[in-house]
């Protein structure tokens, strides 16, 4: 525990309540710098590759497939309320979210905006 390490190191014995406190936080905040990178991004910068790949090809689809393409299957009726482009900036911001669960909430998100 930190502020046990800090308690019994010389250099922090003089420090001031305020001082003491700013160390406690500082050392607290690098440690889950750590192992958030550490938990949610276990390989490194694969992750936002891969990401970054999802988002391009989210917008080149975006440019190419329109509501109407018969390979969609959708029905004319579910097409006038266009809730497409909605739906693809949920996918758009799959970037913003780290962990698969807020990934999936995004997915959730997009397909309930084209469901209702």
């Amino acid at each position: 525990d930190v502020q046990s390490f800090m308690s019994e190191e010389e250099e922090f014995s003089n420090l001031t309540e305020e001082q003491y406190d700013v160390c406690i936080h500082v050392a607290e905040h690098l440690t889950f710098v750590q192992i958030y990178h550490g938990a949610f991004f276990p390989d490194g910068d694969i992750n936002f590759e891969k990401d970054r790949i999802f988002r391009d090809n989210i917008q080149q689809m975006a440019k190419t497939i329109r509501v109407t393409d018969a390979g969609l299957q959708i029905d004319e009726v579910y097409r006038k309320g266009a809730p497409w482009e909605v739906a693809q900036n949920e996918l758009l911001k799959m970037r913003a979210y780290k962990t698969p669960r807020d990934k999936l909430r995004a997915i959730r998100r997009c397909c309930s905006t084209i469901i209702n």
